[in-house]
């Protein structure tokens, strides 16, 4: 998704830098996936202690 922001075609970039560190336009950008923005209104409600509670075979959190 970076490249065609910057106006370029869409292309993975090759790591490193990572895009925390070089994002878009050069900036540190940061990157989320939609499953990660979904949680975060639960874990502020509720805590984390709530999310990690909820794992499976010993993890820790929830998958969509």
């Amino acid at each position: 998704m970076i490249e065609p922001i910057e106006g370029k075609r869409g292309l993975p970039r090759h790591r490193p830098p990572y895009v925390a560190e070089v994002g878009v336009f050069g900036r540190p950008t940061l990157i989320q996936n939609v499953e990660t923005m979904y949680w975060v209104r639960d874990i502020a409600e509720k805590g984390p202690e709530w999310f990690a509670s909820h794992g499976r075979n010993g993890g820790k959190g929830l998958r969509s």
